[in-house]
């Protein structure tokens, strides 16, 4: 029994040393965080907290050791990429692409006059009273050790910033891609910032993808800032190797009378985990938060959502559904919180799964947490089979 529990121990405390080794040879002088008491106080969350296992509440029914099976390299190598296969046909856009997490200016094209985009280095030294008063804001690198890690070692990523009562008519579109070889695993760390000052609109789509060969870990954290009256629509499209991994994570903070919607279109990975944050820090805020996974194989995606009604006169809906075939696995975990003050919230959750196999698998639990009396909340959640004759038609 000794034995046993020591070698747990050394286990999960190797798989720490294991991922602090990535980053031995990166410049410090090139870490977004410089200040030293807030580095402390996020490597003594990541030296006193392990990453999330099957015993973590909202990581359940996801199964992360197969993470740390594969030893990763950090590679920004981009010869023989073929960046065009992975555009949208015949839409006006903004183009950003990064390559194993690094921004790659000369495959970009900016075309919006009114918007500001740079890569986190150069937006920490041109817009630096912006940055340092949202970059970290949500204290997202207190939610678990990979947020923890993504923003300790952070020394790349994209900064967006959408000026006050400025609309952009043209899309943004995010490209990220994780390439390396066949034999090879390899790290990509992802930090986004983006930010939308008051009355101002924009629209972003953000694709995530991979090579279908190698096998690749992507560890993914945004931070959306909306200001008062702003309205953000974010799409993300997940395409990912079949050996590989991806967490994503966006945490959204809403100001007054702000509106955001996502949706989110999963197809293709090995594991894929998105946590989906929002916080209503002010009254007369909107929320609208869609996803459509498809799921065969042995894929396992996890969707976990979270929104926070911390204020009164907000409304939020989750609408999330899949089709899940083979032995696939999918899990939904959505929760919403309403505050003690937060009176007349509206809040709708809805979760719908289709089994075109005996063998896949869906684990759904719709959360509410009401704390107010003047509230409109309802959630469901529904899984089943196909009509046997209506499939074979």
């Amino acid at each position: 029994m000794g034995n046993y529990f020591l070698n747990f121990i050394m286990k999960k405390d190797i798989n720490k040393e294991k991922f602090l080794s990535y980053f031995n040879n990166l410049d410090e002088k090139n870490f977004l965080i410089k200040d030293e008491k807030k580095r402390k106080k996020i490597f003594d969350f990541y030296q006193k907290n392990d990453f999330p296992n099957q015993k973590t509440e909202n990581w359940k029914h996801t199964n992360i050791s197969q993470i740390f099976k594969s030893s990763y390299n950090l590679n920004y190598d981009i010869k023989n990429i073929d960046f065009e296969k992975y555009l949208i046909p015949n839409l006006n856009a903004n183009i950003l692409v990064f390559v194993n997490g690094i921004f790659q200016k000369e495959n970009s094209k900016i075309i919006s006059k009114d918007l500001i985009i740079e890569n986190l280095k150069e937006a920490k030294k041109k817009y630096l009273s912006i940055f340092d008063e949202n970059f970290e804001k949500t204290e997202v690198s207190l939610e678990n050790n990979f947020t923890a890690l993504n923003t300790l070692f952070a020394d790349d990523g994209i900064f967006i910033y959408v000026p006050k009562n400025k609309v952009i008519k043209e899309n943004i579109h995010l490209i990220f891609i994780s390439d390396g070889l066949k034999k090879k695993a390899f790290l990509s760390q992802i930090r986004n910032l983006i930010i939308l000052d008051e009355n101002s609109k924009a629209k972003i789509i953000s694709s995530y993808t991979s090579s279908k060969l190698s096998k690749n870990f992507t560890n993914a954290v945004s931070e959306i800032i909306l200001k008062s009256n702003s309205d953000l629509e974010l799409n993300i499209l997940e395409d990912e190797g079949n050996k590989s991994f991806l967490l994503n994570n966006n945490k959204v903070f809403q100001n007054k009378n702000s509106n955001f919607s996502c949706n989110t279109i999963t197809i293709n990975g090995n594991l894929i985990r998105n946590d989906l944050s929002v916080s209503f820090k002010e009254e007369f805020c909107k929320c609208s938060l869609n996803a459509l996974y498809l799921a065969d194989k042995k894929q396992h995606f996890d969707n976990f959502v979270f929104v926070n009604h911390e204020n009164a006169n907000c409304k939020s809906e989750q609408n999330y559904r899949g089709i899940i075939d083979e032995k696939a696995i999918i899990v939904f975990l959505g929760k919403i919180f309403v505050a003690k003050n937060s009176q007349q919230t509206d809040a709708k959750q809805l979760n719908k799964n289709v089994l075109l196999s005996d063998f896949a698998k869906v684990y759904s639990k719709p959360q509410l947490e009401i704390y107010a009396d003047d509230v409109s909340c309802a959630h469901g959640s529904s899984t089943g089979q196909l009509d046997k004759d209506l499939k074979m038609r």
